[in-house]
């Protein structure tokens, strides 16, 4: 037992140095792990473009009288002078200004621009940018932050509200919706995200719904616009892939395939019914209603594309090589349509397809410019005017109540380049 005791109080002495590290006397102990907690950043929208305001004298910023429901006297701010200077659109060679949509209120005193801050692939925030027509500046501005919002327009009957389209960010992890936003309040009200990647396409109908198109989709989606997050009426198309606009209590939908007829905004009992086979190289990114009841609707495509007239269950040409901005007067039922080759603009009488002999130059006129038309926007108010914003960001105002000498007024100008004396 002793003998026992003996050789382990021997094993338990020498085990310490049998462990020790040789060549060193002193242990070594090595060091807790460092725990390390790594956040990944939330991505950073560049700032692009500029915007600013100094303040001024209420006497000095009121030039014309305006009714005080209108939409530029609702929206204008106060006591404020405004400057912008567009974000460039890096891939344009001549560095056109990044816009992504432009509207004007249903009384014709205020246009909305929207545009893109950040650039192209990369984090996005969209910039509103508010002009005062009647009095021709700016009237202001704002920014809705990480989220690029394009194919603007004003909410029916609403001098304060658009709705858009935003698209999906990767930057962000957001999907793609249709927004309402408000412009008294510089915020989205509301929204719903696309069942799909995208939005593609919508239209108001007549029964107050907002019909809307999706990517790779043959439905058609009918939502509430006063409640966006409510369940969609669906109506099945047979296009592929279609967009939408509204004529009448009717909608169209179209696409390469063709153009198809939903009267009332249902869909057709048969599978041949209302559809119409689209022409050889049928161009289909934006459409036109210049009479709801025929329907007669005017599509154009891409730049230098062809436009065509769907009219009487048929389509044809009526015009080649177009810039793809064209701009309706209801009041006149007259169409202009851009085209590609020096940014004139051909004049039809409507609905009978007549065009004026004689294309317009309104970019001859001073301020004279080199540069193509993004938007042209009439609305009845306006009678015998429209107003032009140039794929640099400049705003005018085009006089046409003579047709052969038009006017020409500066709104604002946002860029100098491509002007000439």
């Amino acid at each position: 037992m002793l003998k026992r005791s003996l050789l382990l109080l021997f094993v338990l002495l020498t085990l310490p140095i049998a462990a020790a590290p040789k060549g060193n006397s002193s242990p070594k102990f090595a060091p807790p792990p460092i725990v390390m907690n790594v956040s990944q950043e939330r991505p950073q929208v560049a700032e692009t473009g500029e915007f600013s305001s100094l303040p001024i004298a209420l006497s000095q910023q009121s030039k014309v009288k305006l009714s005080a429901s209108s939409a530029a006297a609702l929206l204008t701010e106060k006591g404020k002078q405004f400057s912008w200077k567009p974000s460039p659109r890096l891939s344009s060679t001549i560095r056109n200004a990044d816009l992504t949509g432009a509207v004007l209120s249903a009384d014709g005193t205020l246009v909305v621009i929207s545009e893109r801050i950040g650039g192209e692939e990369k984090p996005n925030s969209t910039r509103f940018i508010l002009f005062n027509v009647p009095n021709r500046t700016i009237a202001g501005g704002f920014v809705i932050k990480e989220a690029l919002i394009d194919t603007i327009s004003f909410v029916p009957g609403s001098k304060t509200e658009l709705i858009g389209i935003r698209r999906s960010s990767t930057h962000f992890g957001t999907k793609g919706a249709l927004v309402r936003l408000n412009l008294s309040h510089r915020e989205i009200m509301d929204y719903v995200e696309s069942p799909a990647r995208e939005f593609t396409s919508y239209a108001w109908g007549a029964n107050g719904k907002i019909f809307c198109t999706t990517t790779d989709s043959g439905e058609i989606l009918a939502y509430d616009p006063d409640n966006l997050s409510g369940t969609p009426k669906r109506i099945k198309s047979h296009l592929s892939s279609p967009k939408v606009c509204a004529a009448g209590k009717d909608m169209i939908a179209y696409g390469t395939e063709g153009i198809e007829i939903l009267r009332n905004g249902q869909e057709n009992k048969k599978e041949t019914a209302n559809f119409f086979k689209a022409p050889e190289r049928f161009s289909c990114l934006k459409a036109t209603v210049v009479d709801p009841r025929l329907p007669a609707v005017i599509f154009s495509g891409n730049f230098e594309e062809d436009c065509w007239y769907f009219i009487g269950n048929t389509c044809k040409k009526l015009k080649s090589r177009v810039s793809g901005v064209q701009s309706w007067d209801s009041l006149n039922k007259l169409l202009f349509i851009e085209l590609a080759a020096n940014a004139k603009v051909a004049i039809f009488q409507m609905p009978e397809a007549r065009e004026n002999a004689k294309p317009a130059a309104p970019n001859r006129l001073k301020p004279a410019n080199r540069n193509h038309s993004f938007a042209l926007l009439s609305v009845p108010a306006l009678k015998n005017n429209m107003v032009q914003i140039d794929n640099r960001g400049n705003v005018f105002l085009l006089d046409y109540s003579k047709m052969g000498r038009w006017k020409k007024y500066s709104v604002y100008v946002a860029d100098q380049a491509g002007f000439r004396n």
